[in-house]
């Protein structure tokens, strides 16, 4: 009989430990960029901003984020710049405008974290 309350002592003991150890467990991340194009005749706005969000699954022990972004005009790059963040909680907004002399335009944009 002492022995079985034993045994239950330590499964319990065992799932007490584990429990408050999950509790302590890594943060998790995802990043979250929503990105826009705004393409008018003469020129194009565009703009993005990238955030490390906490959620229950996705990018563990985040320390900073970092987000390039590219334009292009006619297939040929016009834009390329990056902004970094590494104070919490990381996040970073890049934005601006693009002027061309003539109407007719094709723009494309490309944003890589």
């Amino acid at each position: 009989m002492k022995f079985k309350k034993v045994g239950i002592l330590l499964i319990l003991s065992l799932v007490f430990l584990l429990s408050t150890n999950a509790a302590y467990a890594t943060t998790y991340y995802y990043l979250s960029s929503p990105q826009e194009l705004e393409a008018y005749g003469y020129g194009a706005d565009w703009s993005s901003k990238l955030t490390a969000v906490v959620a229950s699954s996705g990018i563990a022990n985040v320390t900073g984020v970092k987000s390039r972004a590219q334009v292009y005009k006619n297939g040929i790059k016009v834009v390329d710049t990056s902004k970094s963040d590494d104070t919490s909680p990381y996040s970073v907004s890049l934005s601006g405008s693009e002027s061309s002399s003539s109407y007719s335009n094709s723009w494309s944009y490309k944003d890589s974290s």
